[in-house]
């Protein structure tokens, strides 16, 4: 059984940046422009700030899943706080039964405790979990392209 849990960067930064190389080389269609690089000052900034949430997954100890989302107010709804997925992660073995559903809702639970009025997820095409969003009551709201020179 997975325990999900509130985290500080500082505390599970080194567990977290072998994860996030998995999940890097799983989900990033542009490696080739986009390579990894960890703000690591900004990431513990923002933390230290109460913009970024981390909720992780743990089994037995173990870092096996991450959820960050960012709390903002964008400029244009500056009466309505958001909470903009930023990662979610969980390892490919763990990705069985409701972990994955288990891990958000603790994370939005968070979010909404926090103020947010109005959560933003967004997903890879290449790699959606649209599905996941669904059966949680969000529905598509906007599309995003991108372009790499």
């Amino acid at each position: 059984m997975l325990k999900y849990q509130a985290e500080r960067y500082d505390e599970m930064v080194a567990e977290f940046e072998p994860l996030l190389k998995l999940h890097y080389e799983e989900v990033e269609s542009d490696k080739d422009v986009c390579p990894l690089v960890i703000h690591h000052e900004m990431y513990q900034q923002s933390e230290d700030a109460g913009i970024l949430q981390i909720t992780t997954a743990r089994h037995d100890g173990e870092l096996v899943g991450y959820c960050f989302f960012l709390l903002v107010a964008p400029l244009h709804h500056a009466t309505t706080p958001h909470a903009m997925l930023d990662l979610l992660f969980l390892l490919p073995k763990y990705r069985k039964g409701r972990n994955a559903v288990e891990l958000f809702k603790s994370a939005e639970a968070r979010a909404i405790a926090a103020g947010a009025r109005k959560i933003v997820c967004g997903c890879k095409a290449d790699h959606s979990i649209a599905s996941l969003f669904k059966r949680l009551g969000y529905r598509a709201d906007e599309i995003y392209y991108s372009k790499v020179r």
